[in-house]
């Protein structure tokens, strides 16, 4: 989830108690594998399925129009030298690229396993798109500045 989420690991543990607190999961079962950290299982419970089932179709009904704060940024970019916004979008390349290839071995791996479901394929593929869109964007807006266009 690292690759589509801004979660931190951590906070996992925070809702899973305000998620147990309101009623939305129980805990199932405790236990331990070998040297491994005790471990607490949770099932959805019937007010926690209704809450799931309204918050996915809120999400998949989402019209959201994406706004960059980039964008922003670049509007008032030139109170800053040419070359330092420059340097800005050449490490946002660099960036971007390295993301884009971790993406990639990570989509590569996990899609071999049979308990990672089909549709992991799709969000892979939105975040590679999105990805792909950023780099190009990144790329020309470097080569306009790099060229004197701008």
């Amino acid at each position: 989830m690292g690759d589509w989420t801004a979660i931190p690991f951590g906070s996992i543990y925070f809702a899973l108690g305000k998620l147990r607190d309101e009623g939305s999961i129980a805990e199932t079962a405790q236990g331990r594998e070998g040297r491994r950290p005790e471990k607490t299982v949770y099932s959805i419970t019937g007010k926690g399925r209704e809450m799931f089932l309204a918050l996915l179709r809120e999400s998949l009904g989402s019209r959201e129009v994406p706004r960059f704060e980039l964008d922003q940024a670049l509007a008032f970019s030139e109170a800053l030298p040419k070359e330092e916004v420059a340097g800005f979008f050449r490490a946002r390349v660099a960036d971007l690229e390295g993301h884009r290839a971790r993406l990639k071995a990570h989509e590569e791996a996990q899609t071999k396993s049979e308990r990672v479901p089909l549709v992991a394929k799709g969000i892979f593929l939105h975040s590679e798109l999105h990805l792909e869109a950023e780099l190009a964007w990144s790329k020309a807006v470097l080569e306009a500045l790099e060229g004197g266009k701008w």
